[in-house]
């Protein structure tokens, strides 16, 4: 009687152990739920709105998202730098949490592929803002290049007496040229600016970039001045 006693003592003590590992394992988990969103939420939904309305819609903001309850304002550069920003602390945040705890002294747990994986997630989120950022900037340089070029080898088309198709075609070419002056001349401050930014974050951008900011500039100048 005196050994069930004992082995049931035993019994008691050990399950109360197991029970207060069980515990601080779940106040772990819990520590960490804070981290849930970046799994939970869609990269490419929670993009489109900020595109739309200039911020990261709040959980209430997103309940309450009917045409019109939320006022569309497309995001500023800082805007974008502050998303950049908050990933970029956020990582440094995960980057300094233990690997590995000990609870109680017994239960050993490495963290390390949980770790890694909300660290390569983090970086998923950070991309996303400034990847849109270098596709507007290399897409904003293309499509200028083509108008150049199309617009250029149209206003090299020479015009006979008579030809009132060609001389329409002419027309609209220095018409387009006329109407686009305004836009391209602004243009190009804004995406230094946004070139300057992503380099400050260490992004690369391809080598056409800096030859079209480099060219372009006189071309569509010269094209303009062929008015």
């Amino acid at each position: 009687m005196e050994d069930m006693a004992e082995l049931q003592d035993m019994h008691a003590l050990l399950m109360s152990r197991v029970q207060s590992v069980v515990t601080a394992c779940c106040e772990y988990r819990s520590s960490l739920e804070q981290y849930a969103y970046l799994y939970v939420e869609d990269r490419r939904e929670v993009l489109r709105l900020f595109l739309l309305h200039g911020h990261v819609l709040t959980d209430h903001e997103r309940k309450m998202n009917t045409p019109g309850s939320i006022p569309e304002s497309p995001p500023t550069l800082d805007c974008f730098r502050e998303q950049v920003d908050r990933y970029e602390k956020l990582y440094e945040e995960i980057q300094a949490l233990q690997t590995v705890y000990v609870f109680h002294g017994w239960l050993r747990v490495d963290s390390s592929s949980m770790k890694a994986a909300l660290l390569n997630t983090v970086n998923k989120w950070s991309s996303m803002f400034k990847q849109h950022l270098m596709e507007h900037v290399i897409n904003s340089l293309s499509e200028l290049e083509q108008f150049i070029s199309d617009t250029g080898q149209g206003l090299e088309q020479h015009v006979e007496k008579g030809e009132y198709s060609a001389l329409v075609g002419l027309l609209s070419h220095l018409l387009a040229v006329k109407s686009r002056q305004q836009t391209t001349d602004a243009m190009f401050e804004p995406i230094q600016q946004t070139i300057a930014l992503l380099q400050d974050y260490g992004q690369e951008l391809p080598d056409m970039v800096y030859k079209h900011l480099q060219v372009r500039p006189m071309n569509t100048r010269g094209l303009l001045s062929e008015q």
